[in-house]
């Protein structure tokens, strides 16, 4: 089986005290803020166990440094709507955090970014000089509702979405997960509502041997938010068998179609 890294960068609710000074909300408003923009019980519906996966989950919330977001605004097409890599606005499109100085702004980048993207680009050089190839799932979720920060505005939303980037996430890899849902009764958007998988920088755009795809599951299939809090509903279960045989659709596939050994120039 092709070594697989599950990267799983949005589950975390904690804000640790160091950074709540930074916000302009406090209390009951900046928990709901995190409670909506979690990606609440992904790391316990995309958990795999066995000697050919990793994961790497970042360990805060995404309202203090979101790991996937590049680290240049200038590169950054969500930094527009306050959302690059250090969130100035809420899921609501209020305003959550000012602007960082620079030397705040590198703090928070060394303390978790940049920590971070070593230990997932490490995890992918293991399983590539290990094996020749690696798979990334990237694990997410969303709300059934766009929130008024979305580009994609469209309803309604589908019960997942697959993301792809380029040449990491080949036709027949997306293919083999469409062929999966539809078996399953599950409707999945390509790139849509989200779009886009990630790919460590020295890897991206030319080493086909690192194959990446995100999946995002849509919330109303296994989880409401009562007030500030997640919680499980009656379809999680269900939900969860869904994402283990999805992504054991994709392992597969990619298995069997193992990719060109030489990088792109």
């Amino acid at each position: 089986m092709v070594p697989t890294i599950l990267h799983i960068p949005h589950a975390s609710t904690v804000l640790p005290d160091e950074c709540r000074a930074d916000f302009t909300v406090a209390g009951e408003v900046l928990e709901r803020h995190v409670a909506v923009s979690t990606d609440h019980f992904t790391d316990e519906l995309f958990a795999l166990a066995g000697p050919d996966v990793a994961t790497v989950a970042f360990p805060i919330s995404r309202l203090a440094v979101d790991p996937e977001r590049f680290d240049d605004d200038a590169r950054e097409p969500m930094a527009a709507r306050g959302l690059g890599v250090l969130y100035e606005r809420g899921h609501d499109g209020t305003r959550i955090r000012q602007p960082m100085p620079a030397a705040r702004r590198a703090w928070y980048l060394d303390r978790w970014y940049r920590p971070h993207h070593a230990a997932l680009a490490h995890a992918v050089e293991q399983a590539v000089a290990r094996a020749g190839h690696a798979l990334i799932f990237d694990c997410h979720s969303f709300a059934d509702a766009p929130l008024a920060v979305d580009l994609d505005q469209s309803t309604p939303r589908p019960d997942g979405c697959l993301g792809t980037s380029g040449v990491h996430t080949p036709t027949w890899l997306v293919d083999a997960g469409l062929r999966f849902a539809a078996q399953q009764g599950w409707s999945l958007g390509v790139d849509r509502p989200y779009s886009g998988a990630i790919v460590p920088l020295p890897h991206f755009g030319r080493d086909a041997r690192v194959l990446s795809v995100m999946i995002e599951i849509n919330r109303r299939r296994y989880m409401a938010i009562e007030g500030a809090t997640a919680v499980k509903t009656n379809g999680f279960a269900a939900t969860q068998r869904f994402v283990q045989g999805l992504m054991a659709a994709m392992r597969a596939a990619a298995s069997a179609n193992r990719p060109p050994s030489a990088r792109l120039p």
